[in-house]
């Protein structure tokens, strides 16, 4: 992936992640806004191919999906047990 396209991802992925939002149409939103913001900067032009260039990440909307599924560390799943029977004590007494 040339250099423009990682950047755009980069991005994207930050705009992703800020958001809270990770929906496929919600990439492509942002993709598109990513695109935009190097547009503005000079990073691009109209010349470039942007529809190809929007096309080929959305490709990789999969791989960045699976990317954002966050799985919880070791130590919040010990804390989430140690919490639910500290529950179960209370509604015990």
């Amino acid at each position: 992936m040339d250099e423009i396209k990682q950047k755009i991802l980069t991005l994207t992925k930050k705009k992703m992640k800020e958001s809270g939002e990770y929906g496929r149409e919600a990439f492509r939103g942002f993709i598109e806004e990513s695109i935009e913001h190097y547009l503005e900067k000079g990073e691009l032009t109209e010349e470039d191919d942007l529809d190809a260039i929007q096309e080929e990440l959305m490709e990789l909307y999969s791989e960045v999906e699976n990317e954002e599924v966050e799985e919880p560390e070791i130590g919040d799943e010990e804390d989430a047990e140690r919490e639910e029977k500290n529950e179960e004590v209370k509604e015990d007494e």
